[in-house]
């Protein structure tokens, strides 16, 4: 999953700077500033929840329509691409929070 996340950050990068787009976008601070006084079964709780779970299927949502309905051919080709493997890794984390135990 971290591999995918790198080739997809990486090659979005340079589809961004393609488009004039320079600065990336900070994470979440809603998330990160949840996250970061948590520990131990708490923590991976919350990030299973916030991240993996919630975190990818917000990514579904906005790929999907951008592959669908994007004025711009790259943007669009790009976001039908990343797709499935962020459907993937959303079933990923589906698998996960089954495991541990908590809703998904």
């Amino acid at each position: 999953m971290v591999a995918d996340h790198t080739r997809l950050a990486r090659y979005l990068d340079a589809v961004a700077m393609h488009h004039g787009v320079t600065e990336a976008p900070s994470a979440d601070a809603s998330v990160t500033g949840s996250l970061e006084t948590l520990h131990g079964a708490a923590f991976d709780k919350a990030y299973i929840q916030q991240v993996a779970l919630n975190g990818h299927q917000k990514a579904i949502t906005v790929f999907s329509t951008e592959s669908m309905k994007g004025n711009d051919a790259l943007l669009k080709n790009t976001a039908a691409k990343a797709l499935p493997i962020i459907k993937h890794h959303y079933a990923m984390a589906q698998q996960l929070a089954k495991l541990k135990g908590i809703a998904s």
